[in-house]
């Protein structure tokens, strides 16, 4: 979400007052912990993007309280880098630089490596602000490195066109014009076409400022080609603004004039009030080159009310110049009253030039005293980046042999997956089957629950008729018993009459012998009837 909004801020600040406040709506119904932090952050940059600098920093500083009771050292260093911007801005170096090392810190701790970058780049910009520019490029330097190792390529482009922008500012034209090739080449690769529109006004520049006029309006027109595609209208501006004065230069004043009115028309339709100051004063210039001072002093005195209310010092020296000048000419020619506006006007000069003189004096001074850092420190950041770049390409390296691991590794998986799929196919299969034959088993199943509860019911009846059996054994055993004692009472009865039939055979036996001897006795006593 901050960066989002940081991105709309640069490129459509009309529609940040409606995002802050859709925000604000979804800070009072969201459950989200950091809402009002995350709320006061994008009410922070609406204020920064408009130049209230004050109720920025207040909404900041409410945000960055926040973040720290919450402990998201993220959003912290994030605010902390926020805090650094809308004091630079206000020419506050000291304390945007104060913040900008306090958000280092913590992108340090949490191995934030972007947000590292970002910051190094944003204390380059800081020192090349203050004409530090052997600090600055250091800090730009350990940016790109860092840019480098983590592939980064439109922070790379970045760098590239920050560390041209310190060659071109120490006349290093040559050094800058690679730098910006470089970017250039970068930002043609991802296709970021404000990044090339840039570097190709950049490029200009450089040309421009070597007298290649043919090679600088080449690269000026493809950069108006791309703004005017992208509907970039500031950009678009400054285009027709450079390309007007590269025409004046060679003299061709019809062309420069016609480029720097749809400069300043653009300028006065997106009202940019200091743009548009310094369109009325090249138009100015324009003019003055003709000799028709009477226009040129008309759009002089048309930006010097616009300089004055925006305090732009650099601006209003040239503007109080170039009215000394014109009105000198004016005079010259017969308009003698305006001998005592030259006056005015050069005097006027003169104290803004010294003013500019001696902020560009410490500038200068804090240049010096950096020169000497800087060719030091020059060949050690060259050899640095050199190694720097031979441990990034080996990273590079690693990274690739560890993404065809990857990509091995995801084969192998998409292999193992194809043959998860095929057998999640056949247990699908089988587990129909087998649905099915669970199906056939609970109707079976049923049958043998009907069947075991008839058993259970012929049990049920068996038992009893075992129950009533096992009564009758009993009985039957009883009565057994009873058999048994009588059949041995029987036989002891059967013994003894078998033994008294025996003992009255006996005795007849001998009855009998008694008798058939007693008829022996008497058959020998008695005589016998016949003869």
């Amino acid at each position: 979400m901050y960066e989002y909004i940081r991105t709309l801020a640069r490129q459509k600040p009309d529609t940040l007052p409606a995002l802050v406040q859709e925000l604000r709506s979804w800070t009072q119904k969201s459950p989200y912990p950091l809402r009002e932090g995350v709320a006061a952050l994008g009410e922070a940059v609406q204020w920064w993007s408009q130049g209230q600098y004050d109720s920025a920093l207040s909404r900041a500083q409410t945000a960055l309280r926040i973040f720290q009771e919450k402990k998201r050292s993220d959003y912290e260093g994030k605010t902390y880098n926020l805090i650094g911007l809308i004091y630079n801005d206000q020419g506050q170096y000291a304390e945007a630089l104060e913040a900008y090392q306090k958000a280092l810190t913590i992108f340090e701790r949490i191995d934030n490596q972007d947000g590292m970058a970002t910051l190094y780049n944003n204390i380059g910009n800081i020192h090349k602000a203050q004409g530090q520019y052997a600090e600055a490029l250091e800090a730009f330097q350990k940016a790109l490195t860092i840019y480098e190792r983590i592939d980064n390529q439109d922070g790379m482009a970045t760098l590239y066109n920050n560390i041209g922008n310190i060659h071109k500012a120490q006349g290093r034209y040559a050094e800058a014009l690679r730098a910006y090739q470089k970017a250039l080449t970068i930002q043609e690769r991802i296709g970021n076409q404000e990044g090339m529109a840039t570097l190709y006004n950049n490029i200009g520049n450089i040309h421009a400022a070597q007298g290649r006029y043919t090679e600088a309006l080449e690269a000026l027109q493809k950069a108006l080609t791309i703004r005017e595609r992208m509907g970039n209208q500031e950009g678009i501006a400054s285009c027709y603004n450079n390309i007007g004065t590269i025409h004046a230069a060679q003299g061709r004043y019809t062309e420069a004039l016609e480029a720097l009115q749809k400069a300043l028309a653009i300028r006065e339709r997106i009202n940019d009030q200091e743009s548009i100051a310094l369109s009325y004063d090249n138009i100015g210039i324009l003019y003055q080159a003709q000799g028709l001072y009477t226009i040129a002093r008309s759009y002089f005195q048309k930006a010097l009310p616009i300089a004055q209310s925006l305090g732009l010092q650099d601006q209003l020296d040239n503007i109080y110049l170039h009215l000394a000048q014109t009105d000198s000419a004016l005079a010259a020619s017969g308009l003698t009253h305006l001998w005592k506006s030259a006056y005015l006007h050069h005097r006027l000069y003169a104290a803004y030039k010294d003013s500019v003189r001696n902020e560009a004096s410490i500038r200068k001074q804090a240049q010096l005293e950096s020169q000497y850092e800087y060719d030091k420190k020059i060949s050690l950041l060259k050899a640095q980046q050199e190694k720097e770049r031979a441990l990034a390409h080996a990273q590079l390296q690693r990274q690739k042999t560890e993404r065809n691991a990857l990509l091995t590794i995801l084969a192998v998986v998409l292999l193992a997956l194809s043959t998860m799929t095929y057998y999640q196919i056949l247990l699908r299969r089988k587990n129909r089957l087998i649905q099915q034959q669970a199906h056939q088993l609970e109707l079976k199943n049923s049958e043998l629950q009907s069947i075991n509860q008839a058993l259970t019911e012929s049990n049920k009846i068996i038992q009893a008729q075992a129950e009533e059996l096992i009564a009758k054994n009993a009985e039957l055993t009883t009565l057994n018993t009873e058999l048994e004692a009588t059949n041995k009472a029987l036989s002891n009865s059967y013994l003894t009459i078998q033994h008294q039939a025996q003992e009255l055979a006996r005795k007849n036996e001998e009855i009998l012998d008694s008798i058939r001897y007693a008829k022996r006795i008497q058959q020998a006593i008695l005589p016998s009837h016949e003869k």
